[in-house]
């Protein structure tokens, strides 16, 4: 097992790779006592298992693959593809959104996999930021069966009576239920394409107390001429007019969504197989798309919409954290690979020898979005989306300030985001900053901050790593902090 790469209130994802060739997987971990302590017993646990095994046994280029289980009194573990390309969402810039192209791309691949689990009889019923996913070409993968519900089975079909998905993306009838899952997907997805085509959600949760919520509703469910519905091109709002339906029986099935206009316009991104016909262009058009102005002024607003007191009401609190040292030994034989990539996670923290510092973070993908320009010995020597989109998450940054100078600076930075943090941070040369507060949609947000000193280098790479909460509000956590401090970067 290697580091981890995601965690939530009662389970963490680990990178894993396979000792006889190298290759790479991730493996979920279960921790069945805070599990427990989240009212998710046994048996949720084993139906996110068995439905994401069940979808897997006919492969579909655009799910997370499922490749085996096991368990002890303590754990569960399932073993899934690993996601070479890391999160979809950690690329988008906030309140900006990407290329029409892209969103085209994306939704597209988002719609075809709905469309396959609805034709096993499965609902998603948690299609949002957090579990959609890229692999090393720049395909979308949608993950986490944590919340899939088996709607139809021997011909017979139900309604789905639980609340359950992220306020944001849920659709108005599943707070209300019983409800039909298959038009609630529909509907997430269209948030989700709202999300890919502005950087923002509309509302915080899709009830008549929420303000933005009753403004769409106050124009009939056809919002127009304000943000973010203004800066849709229209026939994007076209598509999406017909996906947020209030009525659910009225909106788009799977089959009219992939007849419309939209997204039958013509693509130089999109094969007609539905996979990313160029990866290198994709990666280099997104990481455009994530440049962050240093000579701007910060916003007014401090906090930029960031402010910590309680969790929403409709969000779990974060549990305490569990301790990884009774980590099961998972060498069970119904594991198998068939995923290409290879382990290669671990971030450079040590400057070669024949290295300058500018040589170092021209090297870096990451550093695109502070400096504008695709280093063109980058441009040329890509091949893959990788190459120019690592998985290593784009939200850090790096600087040339001492840890005694960098790490007050963001601990006054959080004091004014009310983020409370612990006293004891860590040592000289690496430093831990937690992060536990909610996100501008009152949504929790979790992670770290976290600083390393570069071996051999003057700089510290100031790594904001998320745990928990929506890519798209992590990153604008992280603009925020970076605006707030940009002479250090």
């Amino acid at each position: 097992l290697g580091p981890v790469i995601g965690r939530g209130a009662f389970a963490s994802v680990r990178l894993a790779q396979d000792p006889t060739d190298g290759r790479a997987f991730a493996v979920k971990l279960i921790n069945y006592r805070n599990a427990k302590s989240q009212g998710i017993d046994a048996k949720k646990i084993n139906n996110e298992v068995l439905l994401h095994k069940y979808c897997s046994e006919t492969k579909h280029s655009n799910i997370i693959a499922f490749y085996g289980a096991g368990e002890n009194h303590l754990w569960k573990w399932m073993a899934i593809e690993y996601a070479g390309g890391g999160d979809l969402f950690d690329k988008i810039q906030p309140d900006v959104g990407v290329d029409e192209n892209i969103s085209q791309l994306y939704f597209h691949q988002l719609v075809s996999a709905i469309g396959f689990l609805h034709t096993k009889g499965v609902a998603h019923r948690d299609v949002k930021p957090e579990n959609i996913f890229l692999d090393a070409n720049g395909n979308l993968k949608l993950g986490d069966f944590g919340l899939a519900y088996l709607f139809k089975y021997k011909d017979r079909t139900k309604k789905s009576k639980d609340p359950v998905g992220s306020p944001p993306y849920v659709a108005p009838e599943v707070i209300k239920g019983p409800y039909d899952p298959t038009r609630s997907d529909i509907w997430s997805c269209g948030i989700v394409l709202i999300v890919l085509l502005t950087g923002c959600t509309p509302w915080d949760e899709p009830v008549s107390k929420d303000p933005d919520f009753q403004r769409f509703l106050s124009f009939n469910g056809r919002p127009d001429g304000y943000n973010p519905w203004s800066r849709i091109p229209f026939e994007a709002f076209s598509l999406l007019y017909g996906l947020i339906k209030l009525n659910p029986s009225e909106r788009l099935t799977i089959e009219e969504i992939f007849q419309h206009p939209w997204l039958r316009r013509p693509n130089s991104l999109l094969n007609p197989d539905g996979t990313c016909a160029d990866p290198v262009q994709l990666a280099m058009k997104m990481v455009q798309g994530l440049s962050l102005d240093l000579n701007s002024e910060p916003t007014s607003n401090a906090t930029n919409g960031f402010a910590t007191s309680e969790f929403h009401s409709s969000q779990p609190v974060f549990a305490p954290e569990f301790e990884d040292e009774d980590l099961p030994n998972i060498q069970d034989p119904v594991l198998f690979l068939s995923q290409p990539e290879t382990y290669n996670n671990s971030p450079a923290n040590i400057l070669p020898d024949d290295a300058t510092d500018a040589e170092f973070l021209s090297s870096l993908p990451s550093n695109i979005q502070f400096t504008h320009t695709i280093p063109q010995t980058m441009s040329q020597a890509a091949r893959t989306f990788q190459d120019i989109c690592p998985s290593l998450t784009f939200t850090r940054f790096y600087t040339a300030a001492p840890m005694d100078q960098l790490v007050p600076r963001l601990r006054s930075i959080l004091h004014r985001l009310n983020i409370v943090l612990p006293l004891d941070d860590g040592k000289r040369n690496f430093v831990c900053l937690k992060i536990r507060t909610t996100d501008r949609r009152r949504c929790g947000l979790a992670g770290d901050i976290r600083c390393t000193t570069i071996q051999n280098s003057n700089l510290t790479e100031v790594h904001f790593v998320k745990y928990k909460g929506d890519p798209v509000e992590w990153r604008a956590f992280f603009r925020t902090i970076v605006m707030s401090c940009k002479d250090l970067v």
